[in-house]
């Protein structure tokens, strides 16, 4: 007896450890006639219940990650399953195809980097250093390689901005539209650049509309009249509310949403984006229930980033729905188990 005792109590030790195959075995291996057999069956049966759950939930995650492009993710997902139970052949098989997809991609990505650094051309730069971040987040010297592109690229831009901006406050609109348009074709979610451009093509209708006595004394005076000064609250809500018009035109209204939202944290009295933010979300009210409902199955069968991902559209929506917050909250907090079992064990 005392040395089921002591199996019991390895058990609980190995499954501190985060050995769980070996506490598992431990607990296995105490007889039905021991005194301590009730009380090892039942922390088997929740162990194994609990194994069970995770590995599903690696295995969705690793499929979320492998839908997304996100290989490296992927495969760290599968192995950590195969770890939980090593006899499973079909995802050993997909561990070894992703592994080799992951460096045969990462391997032609990083040639093209290269080709584009070379040829100047850091829009392909940056379209591959972006591939490359997403294929492995985890590799040091992709990471570096990314960094370097990324710097480059941040200081093109703020070079372009500046131009703009010298070209802005001189009155000419044509050289301030052309660097900020540069700055576009590699950061196009600029908010500065867009807010800028969305305030010189404003500027620009209110002077084809004046009166032509007005502009004809502007244009004697050599050039037209200043622009207004703007804030850089004004340039970056401006710019946000312009980049939410462009995802409506792009038909991502939940990108929109975002971006409205953004715009009114900057300034909360642009009344372009508080206008088109609550024309949307009526628009998409009744998405709402469908919205929900898709969470939930979702989350029914695991797949709690696909859930968290359908719930914050529907939050974007409706961000005071007490239902949805409360879904969000509980399937946060399993993937943050995950993260501690991924990174500490069981």
């Amino acid at each position: 007896m005392l040395g089921c005792a002591q199996a019991y109590e390895r058990g609980e030790r190995l499954y501190s450890q985060g050995d769980v195959p070996g506490a598992l075995a431990q607990w296995r291996s105490i007889p039905e006639t021991s005194r301590d057999y009730a009380r090892a069956h039942a922390r088997l049966e929740a162990i194994e219940s609990e194994l069970a759950a995770t590995l599903q939930r690696y295995e969705k995650r690793a499929e979320f990650f492998e839908g997304e492009g996100r290989l490296a993710e992927a495969v760290l997902y599968y192995r950590l399953a195969l770890k939980l139970d090593p006899e499973r052949p079909a995802t050993l098989e997909r561990v070894q195809n992703l592994f080799r997809a992951q460096h045969e991609q990462e391997a032609a990505e990083r040639a093209r980097l290269s080709r584009a650094l070379a040829a100047g051309n850091l829009r392909e730069a940056n379209a591959s250093a972006e591939k490359l971040s997403k294929l492995n987040p985890f590799d040091p010297a992709i990471q570096i390689e990314v960094r370097q592109v990324q710097a480059e690229t941040g200081a093109q831009v703020l070079r372009s901005l500046e131009d703009g901006k010298r070209a802005y406050a001189n009155g000419d609109r044509a050289g301030a539209s052309a660097a900020f348009q540069r700055a576009l074709e590699l950061d196009p979610e600029n908010e500065a650049a867009l807010g800028y451009l969305s305030y010189i093509r404003r500027y620009d209708q209110e002077v084809a509309e004046e009166d032509q006595r007005k502009r004809t004394a502007a244009a004697s005076a050599g050039r037209a009249p200043p622009p207004p000064t703007l804030t850089s609250q004004d340039i970056l809500a401006e710019g946000h509310f312009r980049a939410g018009q462009q995802a409506e035109e792009a038909g991502d209204p939940y990108r929109a949403l975002e971006e409205y939202i953004a715009a009114l944290e900057i300034d909360d009295k642009h009344q372009g984006a508080r206008r088109r933010l609550t024309a949307l979300r009526q628009e998409l009210q009744p998405r709402l229930p469908g919205l929900y409902e898709q969470g939930k199955h979702y989350f029914q069968t695991e797949d709690l980033e696909k859930a968290l991902s359908v719930w914050h559209d529907a939050l974007l929506i409706a961000p005071d729905d007490q239902r949805t917050k409360e879904n969000v909250d509980r399937a946060e907090r399993i993937l943050s188990r995950l993260e501690e079992i991924q990174t500490r064990g069981p």
